[in-house]
């Protein structure tokens, strides 16, 4: 990626996943809302001169019958580096991170429950364009 040359944009923007579930998903990074069936439409790499960084995820354990376990990663074009490893989620109960994480180009940010669950993402980044 080439060094910024002073002009470009930064764009904070949110996106969120609906009925998270034991299938990995990538996370959109485009501003765009999907459910975790249906993400295939949206952006989910951190595209070529762009600079990704993630401030916050909150994920809400939705079902009312039993705790859940979630992984979060991220790929960074060859490995999975995980951030989260099974952190624990009680039923009706939220988690949430706060610490900031920098994307880079080819990058993308992945999670997945242990088991069969209904979780709900949201989360807020800010997108630095300098192509």
């Amino acid at each position: 990626m080439a060094i910024p040359s002073g002009s470009g944009s930064e764009v904070l923007k949110t996106g969120s996943i609906h009925a998270g579930n034991n299938n990995v998903t990538e996370l959109l990074l485009d501003g765009t809302y999907e459910t975790a069936a249906a993400n295939t439409s949206g952006t989910t790499a951190v595209p070529t001169n762009h600079i990704i960084t993630l401030l916050n995820i909150t994920i809400c354990n939705a079902a009312d019958d039993a705790d859940e376990k979630v992984n979060l990663w991220v790929y960074n074009g060859s490995n999975d580096i995980f951030i989260l490893h099974e952190q624990t989620l009680n039923r009706l109960s939220t988690f949430v991170w706060n610490d900031k994480i920098v994307l880079q180009p080819t990058f993308k940010l992945k999670t997945q429950l242990v088991t069969d669950g209904n979780v709900d993402y949201t989360y807020s980044y800010i997108v630095q364009n300098w192509t």
